[in-house]
């Protein structure tokens, strides 16, 4: 039962972090680059499949986090460590392989999604915190 919880709560984490880290990107490069601007649903769902793609790793990481923990106390804090480092590990790896498309905007990019997962957490935090306590 709680395994089923921890897959819906690890899969809206990863989705509406993307959306966030889509809509962020896609708002930047809309007021940073002219090209873009006629543009900005092309460039939202470009954002948010690139997201997706980038954190598919990161997500897998923390669902197993998430699932073999789901009676630690902390568990909030370790799935939101867990969160920061995926992200930014997702982010070096976006800035690294394509970086050098996006006219100095990468570390902006890349942050995006560090900011992103974060906030995606923090939404979760009382289900999370619930899933907790009920498993005791």
């Amino acid at each position: 039962m709680y395994s089923l919880r921890t897959i819906l709560y690890s899969f809206t984490i990863w989705v509406l972090a993307a959306m966030i880290n889509a809509l962020l990107s896609a708002t930047l490069l809309i007021f940073s680059e002219a090209e873009y601007l006629d543009s900005w649903p092309g460039v939202f769902v470009l954002a948010l499949v690139f997201s997706l793609l980038f954190s598919a790793p990161g997500i897998f990481i923390f669902w197993l986090v998430f699932i073999s923990n789901t009676k630690d106390k902390n568990l909030f804090r370790l799935l939101l460590r867990t969160g920061i480092i995926c992200s930014a590990a997702s982010g070096l790896l976006f800035v690294v392989l394509l970086g050098h498309e996006f006219k100095g905007q990468e570390n902006y990019l890349g942050f995006f999604g560090v900011v992103a997962a974060i906030t995606a957490i923090m939404i979760h935090h009382r289900p999370i915190v619930s899933l907790n306590t009920k498993s005791k």
